[in-house]
């Protein structure tokens, strides 16, 4: 059932009506019997894997919350007449014991993501391997229909479980409402990789029917129908087409391929997360802010934290911060060090220990070297790279008395991010690893203007409808980058003003959009 399907928001209408007509007891048990419908209307099958996801972490939450209380109880008893060696026994003792909880939980899960996801490449890279070196492999490749929304909710899973074991908040003792959080089908399918903390008050809270909230969430969600049906989609024809032949497009061809794909990558993605973050606000319910401008970041490292910011914060928090603490690390730090100097030393551990969050975040798109290289080490090269020549960059900018504040210089800085990440997108687009390295041959060779024309003349129709989309999109992108609210600016005007406004944007849905020239696509995101 995609957001922008007609079932959807039937269903949609018919859950606001019951969630509003009920005592408020019983709401949020109405967007539990939602979620499970929501992810049963996918197939009957599909419901084992998440509730499996729920149930073991859930009942490993548990008995860590239970483990912590038992080691709180325990030094408490002892008073002041405990000694310090006493109270750490105590807590390595019980430590342990929820660390038995915490790796089930995170076996169980990941172990169930690895079989679903990774099993069938790392089979393929362990034959092709032996192949190389003229040994025979014969491992079976296994290729499993995955469940929806699989990477994201086993994350918000997790997350939860390691905060719990971390002492950070204790355990939801109630099963449905803890299935709520992990199943709210919103954000199921992708995301945002929220945080019990903050959905847990809104989530189950009593609310009172609000025109306005619920009005807003509508807005909100109409604008990420905008941009999806009438930007993404009509975008995707031509990506499509190039993409599909893209031999037959080089030099300016291939560079229009990676800069509208990426377009159409932010207004697909981002629209789902507006869409789901107007529906849950319809219910009251606030979702993590996904996306922030990214295309007037400055640099790489400046547009992942405004670019899926949700999964770069749970990479940061669960993965890479763990992973500098581990002995492991410390032992490897200790090393580089000795070897490198004390500031290099340390540079060389922090950068090979960014080489595996980017290395994990790639393979979380997918099992496919493409999404390793496109979402995850040349993300690294950037950033690493970009931190390593940064004093040069500082001596050039300098000596050419340019101003670090000059608006011409941020917009240069723009447009290198805007173009380094989408020949990082020619990665992710390309059918493979391959037929990406031909793109970038295509890329610097001469010509192509007669093909690439024809391009454009053959999507002409769509592609105009995309311009007049991206024309809106970047006026409110501007606005929002300058902190001036899009939706206080349109109650600002009058009634007849606003609903000019709205009809126009529900006129470009309807027939730009569903009944346009393009039928209407599958998020991109759905498939990881």
């Amino acid at each position: 059932m995609l957001f922008h399907s007609v079932e959807f928001w039937l269903f949609l209408i018919l859950v606001i009506g019951i969630y509003y007509a009920v005592s408020p007891f019983f709401q949020w048990p109405v967007l539990l019997a939602a979620s499970l419908f929501f992810y049963l209307y996918a197939g009957w099958g599909m419901l084992f894997y998440p509730l499996f996801t729920v149930l073991l972490t859930y009942w490993s939450a548990l008995r860590i919350g239970a483990n912590n209380r038992r080691m709180k109880e325990q030094i408490r008893a002892g008073g002041r007449e405990l000694q310090r060696e006493q109270k750490q026994a105590i807590q390595a003792r019980y430590r342990r014991i929820g660390r038995v909880w915490l790796y089930a939980a995170l076996v169980g899960n990941i172990g169930l993501l690895f079989l679903m996801k990774y099993a069938g490449f790392l089979a393929e890279n362990i034959n092709g391997l032996f192949a190389l070196f003229s040994l025979e492999a014969a491992l079976p490749v296994f290729r499993f229909t995955l469940p929806v929304g699989l990477s994201f909710y086993t994350f918000q899973a997790l997350g939860y479980v390691i905060d719990v074991s971390r002492g950070l908040y204790e355990p939801q003792k109630n099963l449905a409402k803890y299935a709520l959080f992990v199943l709210f089908f919103p954000q199921i399918l992708q995301g945002p990789v929220g945080r019990y903390p903050q959905m847990e008050r809104s989530l189950y809270a009593a609310h009172r029917f609000d025109a306005g909230e619920v009005a807003g969430g509508l807005k909100l969600a109409v604008w990420g129908l905008f941009k999806k049906l009438v930007i993404a989609d009509q975008l995707g024809r031509a990506v499509d087409a190039y993409f599909g032949n893209f031999e037959a497009y080089p030099g300016i061809g291939a560079a229009f391929g990676g800069c509208a794909f990426v377009v159409q990558l932010y207004a697909d993605f981002s629209g789902y997360m507006d869409i789901a973050e107007g529906v849950s606000q319809m219910f009251g319910i606030r979702l993590f802010k996904n996306f922030r401008n990214p295309f007037f970041s400055r640099s790489i490292q400046e547009f992942w934290q405004r670019w899926h910011i949700s999964l770069g914060e749970w990479f940061k928090d669960y993965v890479f911060y763990p992973l500098l603490k581990s002995p492991l690390w410390a032992g490897l730090g200790k090393e580089c060090r000795r070897i490198f100097g004390k500031k290099t030393g340390k540079e060389v551990t922090t950068y090979a220990g960014m080489f595996c969050l980017w290395f994990f975040i790639g393979a979380w798109h997918g099992a496919d070297w493409k999404f390793i290289l496109a979402s995850g080490l040349i993300q690294w090269f950037y950033i690493v790279s970009g931190k390593v020549l940064q004093p040069v960059w500082e001596r050039i900018r300098r000596g050419l008395h340019i101003r670090e504040d000059a608006g011409w210089f941020s917009c240069f800085q723009m447009v290198r991010t805007f173009c380094l990440f989408s020949f990082a997108m020619l990665f992710f687009r390309a059918s493979s690893v391959g037929d990406a390295w031909k793109m970038i041959r295509l890329l610097v060779s001469p010509g192509g203007f007669e093909p690439f024309a024809g391009l454009l003349y053959e999507n002409f129709g769509a592609l105009f409808c995309a311009f007049v989309g991206i024309c809106v999109l970047a006026v409110v992108e501007v606005m929002q980058n300058r902190g001036i609210s899009v939706r206080e600016r349109i109650g600002t005007l009058n009634r007849w003003q606003r609903f000019a406004f709205y009809t126009a944007a529900l006129t470009a849905i309807l027939v730009f959009g569903t009944y346009g020239i393009t039928d209407p696509s599958q998020f991109i995101y759905f498939q990881f």
